[in-house]
């Protein structure tokens, strides 16, 4: 054999355990493997078990009856998908008549730009951003050794086209929900007069919808949302849909309802997207799903020897990020935290299954690494602050929650000079608990000086105390010395121009009154 001909198979031999290889890791489905390995028993190991567990020996009919003959199984799967991908063909007028509903939001402009051709470079870009070993494969629904079908409606898992779908499909269906109730065929709830009416509310892939519990108003709900299903091809799932009533309404109404609409009723839901729907007398059990949440990580921890390090990330990433969500809409006991923070630090000082002293106070460890802790979480802190941050974004960013507590808790006031009102929502009463943290750190921005009081609100900067120190007159009135009695203006440097005559008059011979020429105050 020549040098030429051995170099010429050696080079075969090379391609053939490149494809033999590419062949086992694509079937496998291992991404972890760094580009170049070549370890062909982990891809045929690896593969050799997704085939056994992908495998269907036998399946269950639509009478409940198991089938285990090859025919069988083909027949009952064809089926199946052919009932969940074949499109209802449905009518060009009624799909007219449902987008009809939905208030035209792009402009001209942004429609010409959305309508314009695929260039190269950006069909290059979103090849390259592909996965190297994945391909969408032909435009039908294979199945092994069964058949192939062909779907008229449906998108392939993994689409990126399909979270948006399904927000245009549900912004149809919140359109005619709301439209029927401007034309009096359903009617939402008010929690206060002058509170905004609230028909529907949607959560990822979760539709909340309220009505006023009659007969009518509930075939009208059922007309649309039939009309829903038909246009869009998402039909209603009656297993995983309820229907939740008012104490007071009457049994035979609620009778009446479910065989209209076909929902499983229920008295109240337990947990909603992770959190109580409802809230009991006593906190500590509503919430201690939350220690047993943790307490259950770290069981599973516990059998792995972790450095330091590890149980640092782990703490900080996973068990302080347990309660966070909940800390956001809930002040949590002050007992149920500290038994979490009891948990945690026995995990930071355990050797295993073996419990150890704690060499240092879980207030030092939860100080900052360049003080000498570790930086953890202080769970009481961080259920304020996140609290506090929920109670300015009431001030900060009006939306329809704060609507909503507004007209429940202040219409007619403000959210500082408010009380907890009568009989309050766990989420208000916590937030209303937290309000004085937010005050502290609050200096009103001048404008006129219209709707702030000289004594009472916060609006000086300097000295790092924002209220007037000086002892305010016994005879005074309330409205006198609103600020916009002394401001005379405020100019582009945002610098306050008092009354110097005024000012004078006000403060004569009271405490902490510094040189009279002062009369110009910078605004934060």
């Amino acid at each position: 054999m020549g040098l030429e001909e051995a170099r010429t198979l050696r080079a075969e031999l090379e391609n053939r355990y490149e494809d033999d290889d590419m062949y086992w890791r694509r079937h496998s489905k291992i991404d972890w493997i760094r580009e170049g390995d070549r370890n062909t028993k982990i891809f045929q190991a690896k593969a050799y078990s997704r085939k056994r567990f992908n495998r269907v020996d036998k399946i269950r009919d639509n009478l409940g009856q198991w089938k285990e003959r090859d025919e069988d199984i083909e027949h009952i799967i064809l089926r199946y998908f052919e009932d969940s991908f074949q499109s209802c063909a449905p009518d060009e007028n009624e799909i007219d008549e449902v987008l009809a509903n939905i208030e035209t939001r792009v402009t001209g402009n942004a429609s010409q730009t959305l309508s314009l051709p695929f260039t190269t470079e950006e069909v290059t870009r979103d090849i390259s951003q592909m996965a190297t070993l994945k391909s969408p494969g032909p435009d039908s629904l294979l199945i092994s050794q069964i058949g192939s079908l062909h779907p008229s409606r449906g998108l392939r898992q993994g689409d990126p086209l399909s979270p948006y779908l399904f927000i245009c499909c549900t912004e149809a269906l919140i359109a005619m929900i709301s439209n029927a109730v401007d034309r009096g065929d359903m009617q939402g709830v008010k929690v206060a007069p002058s509170a905004p009416v609230v028909s529907n509310l949607c959560f990822v892939d979760d539709t909340l919808i309220f009505n006023h519990a009659t007969e009518g108003y509930a075939q009208n709900l059922k007309n649309i949302l039939n009309q829903y299903a038909r246009v869009s091809g998402q039909e209603i799932n009656l297993d995983k849909s309820t229907l939740m009533f008012s104490p007071s309404t009457h049994q035979s109404r609620r009778d009446a309802i479910y065989n209209i609409l076909g929902f499983k009723i229920v008295d109240r839901h337990e947990i909603y997207l992770g959190m109580p729907a409802s809230m009991g007398k006593t906190r500590n059990e509503v919430f201690s799903y939350l220690l047993e949440r943790v307490r259950t990580r770290i069981k599973g921890w516990e059998e792995k020897f972790l450095s330091k390090a590890g149980k640092e990330v782990l703490i900080k990433a996973v068990l302080q990020a347990i309660p966070s969500y909940i800390m956001s809409c809930f002040l949590l006991p002050l007992g149920l935290l500290k038994e979490i923070e009891s948990t945690i630090k026995r995990f930071w000082w355990s050797n295993g299954n073996t419990k150890s002293m704690a060499w240092k106070s879980w207030r030092e460890m939860c100080k900052p690494k360049n003080v000498g802790g570790m930086g953890f979480r202080d769970m009481e802190s961080l259920n304020i602050a996140v609290l506090t941050k929920q109670a300015w974004r009431l001030l900060s960013c009006p939306n329809l929650l704060s609507r909503i507590l507004q007209a429940k808790y202040y219409p007619h006031g403000h959210l500082f000079s408010t009380g907890v009102g009568n009989r309050p929502s766990a989420t208000w009463r916590s937030i209303w608990n937290v309000l004085p943290h937010l005050r502290a750190g609050l200096i009103k921005r001048i404008g006129n000086g219209e709707d702030t009081a000289l004594w009472a609100d916060p609006w000086l900067k300097d000295g790092g105390k924002f209220n007037i120190i000086t002892k305010r007159p016994p005879d005074s009135r309330d409205n006198e010395f609103e600020l916009e009695n002394v401001v005379a203006s405020a100019d582009s440097t945002k610098n306050l121009h008092f009354h110097l005559a005024v000012v004078l008059e006000r403060f004569t011979n009271q405490r902490g009154i510094v040189s009279p020429e002062n009369y110009s105050l910078s605004d934060m």
